[in-house]
């Protein structure tokens, strides 16, 4: 019986170790630095594909060649920067959305390897198992 009674702290240090390093964090990344200004002027892809940010954080028109089927491929709206649901700057955002009106035209992820910054986006979409880089070059200010 005595065995038994000192297998027993191990295996209760062992079950607290995994506990305590499974716990994923759902708070957004520490930025160390300011926030940045929001995007302003015309970022396009080798492909011709077109976003037209205003400069006020919200506005945004758009023309994608390739669009996901049932959205409109050009049109104007709003786009947000998201870490999980809730807005969050750009450079540190998991997410980028455009909206028209409350519908959602296009979603797309961000990496953290490549940090969207105020000249490039590398936007991503997964669509049916395969997923597409767009990689946007800032070409024109307004």
């Amino acid at each position: 019986m005595q065995p038994l009674f000192s297998l027993l702290p191990l295996t209760a240090l062992s079950a607290v170790c995994l506990v305590g390093c499974s716990v994923h964090s759902n708070n957004p990344p520490s930025a160390q630095s300011p926030e940045p200004a929001p995007h302003r002027g015309v970022f396009v892809t080798e492909g011709h594909d077109t976003l037209t940010f205003c400069g006020d954080g919200q506005s945004i028109s758009w023309h994608l060649n390739t669009a996901s089927a049932g959205h409109p491929s050009s049109g104007q709206g709003t786009y947000a920067f998201l870490f999980h649901h809730a807005l969050y700057r750009y450079d540190l955002a998991e997410r980028f959305v455009i909206y028209q009106g409350s519908e959602t035209i296009e979603q797309f992820s961000l990496s953290p390897a490549h940090p969207c910054s105020d000249t490039l986006l590398i936007l991503t979409r997964f669509t049916s198992g395969d997923s597409q880089d767009l990689i946007f070059h800032k070409v024109a200010g307004l």
